[in-house]
């Protein structure tokens, strides 16, 4: 899941990546276009209820492609802003930064967590987050 906030940089939004409690790993990230795809990603750290999150200042007025990373295996944010494939037909979540301005139609209010209505290439499958609602 993500949730938008006004960032402290200016042309910013922050996007907080949280996946929940139930997730059980040793090694949590979350891996994009903001961070070309290097190394381990930006790590995701468990809070004291349990969830993962990680907070990134991303400009605004973009999108990016993501994915999480746990333990090594590439999970997809169904949740997400919208859902993409690549070139090799590997699965990718979006995120849209439009600030308020400049919303994008299926962008949610600032602060608020980013549950769009389940589409029909929104199903659940091995590799993919669903969260509970």
């Amino acid at each position: 899941m993500i949730y938008k906030t006004e960032s402290p940089l200016p042309d910013h939004v922050r996007i907080v990546f949280e996946l929940p409690s139930s997730v059980w790993a040793h090694h949590v990230s979350v891996l994009g276009d903001f961070n070309n795809w290097q190394g381990q990603g930006a790590p995701l750290h468990q809070d004291h209820d349990g969830h993962w999150r990680t907070a990134l200042d991303l400009p605004a007025n973009d999108q990016y492609m993501f994915h999480y990373l746990v333990d090594g295996e590439k999970l997809v944010d169904l949740y997400a802003d919208g859902l993409s494939q690549d070139n090799y037909r590997d699965q990718k979540s979006i995120v849209f930064t439009f600030t308020p301005q400049h919303r994008h139609p299926e962008n949610t209010d600032s602060g608020t967590p980013n549950r769009l209505t389940p589409k029909s290439n929104r199903v659940g499958r091995e590799g993919a987050y669903t969260p509970t609602p």
